[in-house]
């Protein structure tokens, strides 16, 4: 391996760490805002630095590896093309025959989040559209989903936080029927009332 290679493997798992912890503190039910004692928006900034931290590594990660894929002469034709040429194994002539046909998918699904969770989550978009930062976020579990396929040692850092939003996330769907029960118990116990007040 090369110092470009090193680095740019060093920052894909750099990537996974801090993708890992970006979950943790989305949470509205957070461990962390519960062990800290502080609400889960209390715990936003950290998610927005998280998240631009994450954006920048791993735009990093992609431009070293597009910067070793142009070394070894591989551009443009390995730019979203699968298979790849890398890794050639000496035998560059030889039609592509790389077996990692991820790269590109983790190539598209991170461009698109540099759009849904970049741009669309600027104060001026989430403050004005609330309902598109809000929806243009769910592309992340696309990303997740490719992230744990493209580098298979991401599981450790992304299962927890995973499993602690999909906890989250069902909590709030428990949570809110029951509201609705109740609301819609007291809407019909007011019309049964108004009913028999009227005859």
């Amino acid at each position: 391996l090369d110092a470009v290679e090193d680095w740019a493997r060093t920052l894909g798992q750099v990537g996974n760490l801090v993708s890992g912890l970006l979950i943790l503190p989305v949470s509205r039910h957070s461990l962390w805002s519960h062990c800290l004692g502080v609400s889960w928006e209390a715990l936003l900034w950290l998610h927005q630095l998280l998240g631009w931290a994450f954006l920048t590594i791993g735009v990093s990660h992609a431009a070293l590896w597009y910067y070793k894929f142009d070394l070894l002469g591989y551009l443009p034709r390995d730019w979203l093309n699968a298979p790849l040429q890398f890794p050639s194994n000496g035998n560059d002539a030889a039609p592509p025959h790389g077996d990692n046909f991820t790269i590109p998918l983790a190539m598209v699904t991170f461009a698109a989040m540099l759009v849904a969770v970049g741009v669309l989550a600027l104060p001026i978009v989430r403050r004005r559209h609330f309902e598109v930062f809000y929806y243009s976020h769910h592309i992340a579990l696309a990303f997740f989903v490719t992230s744990l396929w493209h580098a298979t040692g991401s599981w450790p850092f992304l299962l927890g936080g995973l499993l602690l939003w999909l906890v989250d996330g069902v909590l709030r769907v428990q949570r809110s029927a029951q509201v609705q029960a109740t609301l819609l118990e007291l809407i019909w116990i007011n019309v049964l009332k108004k009913f028999k007040i009227q005859i």
